[in-house]
């Protein structure tokens, strides 16, 4: 006969694998343990709420969307906030923005989409990455998504066709540079039809496509 300190050490082994395994499917922690996911939005006019109040923006289509999150086996409510403005660059104000979103009550998560201000101004691709690596490394342990940036649709100058091959380099080295299951994929599929007229911002359509890929990543 075992003894009875043996079954003990093996139940206590199978709860904690339950334990783990739910944690495992917990992709956003509830950092504050108050019952709700918050989402942090961050970014610049292609996310700011008020930019174009006819076209709500994927951070508030978000909850619509997915407006619970599985976590340890149960379905929290799935909140957004949006601290995006316009014309901003991440080399300029994204800690402002993370430190709004980390005050209470806390973000759970934050989803950073910046990128097309700062290289349509002359940063170059090596700074906008390390304000990400900054961003993560500030974000008090929350889960950070970095975003690609969408193409931008405007004309053929030779202006125009030098920031698409930024964005394009700017977003393989975000690839390459953060886990896969940390990248929301705003580029992939981003045509010119999906855009309003000034070929930057995006319509209901895309809008609605940016927040099923932010809903997608959430899951990783």
């Amino acid at each position: 006969m075992a003894p009875r300190h043996g079954y003990a050490h093996v139940a206590l082994l199978v709860a904690s694998a339950v334990f783990v395994g739910c944690r495992s499917r917990c992709s956003i922690p509830d950092a504050d343990r108050d019952g709700t996911i918050r989402i942090a939005c961050l970014g610049d006019s292609r996310t700011d709420a008020h930019f174009d109040p006819n076209i709500p923006s994927w951070c508030e289509r978000l909850p619509t969307l997915r407006p619970t999150q599985k976590c340890s086996g149960k379905a929290l409510p799935l909140t957004t906030r949006n601290y995006a403005v316009s014309g901003t660059e991440v080399t300029v104000v994204a800690f402002q923005q993370e430190a709004r979103a980390l005050a209470p009550p806390t973000a759970d998560a934050l989803v950073v989409a910046f990128g097309v201000n700062d290289l349509y101004l002359g940063a170059t691709v090596e700074e906008v990455i390390v304000m990400y690596k900054a961003l993560i490394r500030k974000g008090q342990g929350r889960p950070v998504f970095i975003a690609t940036t969408p193409p931008a649709y405007l004309g053929e100058s030779d202006n125009a066709k030098r920031l698409n091959k930024s964005i394009e380099r700017l977003n393989e080295t975000v690839r390459s540079t953060f886990p896969a299951s940390r990248v929301v994929d705003f580029d992939t599929g981003f045509t010119a039809d999906l855009y309003i007229w000034d070929g930057l911002h995006g319509s209901n359509a895309m809008e609605a496509l940016m927040a099923s890929r932010v809903a997608d990543a959430l899951d990783r």
